[in-house]
């Protein structure tokens, strides 16, 4: 059995594969590919585990739930404290007058 990289860089097991055959850019995507997951092989292992999750039926579980409502609340908060806080600084024109 021959590896991804082969694969990519020399067509096809056992045989040279006729060139009409081949979908036209599937080899340069193929090295392409090869090439980043050498570059981030991190990266591309947390990709790897992230589609596998979803695709193993994750993504409508209790602890996606859990996590995108961690997720929502902690990206939200900031955003909403510094709108509270800018409605606030302009309900007293002294305080707003005071920093100008």
């Amino acid at each position: 059995m021959r590896s991804l990289s082969a694969c990519a860089a020399g067509g096809a097991e056992g045989g040279a594969v006729a060139e009409s055959t081949e979908l036209p850019g599937l080899g340069e995507i193929g090295r392409e590919l090869v090439e980043r997951i050498r570059e981030r092989p991190l990266a591309a292992s947390l990709i790897g585990l992230a589609a596998g999750y979803l695709l193993g039926g994750g993504l409508f579980s209790r602890s996606t739930r859990w996590l995108a409502r961690a997720a929502v609340g902690a990206l939200a908060v900031p955003a909403v404290r510094e709108q509270v806080f800018g409605v606030a600084r302009g309900m007293w024109p002294h305080h707003a007058a005071a920093q100008a």
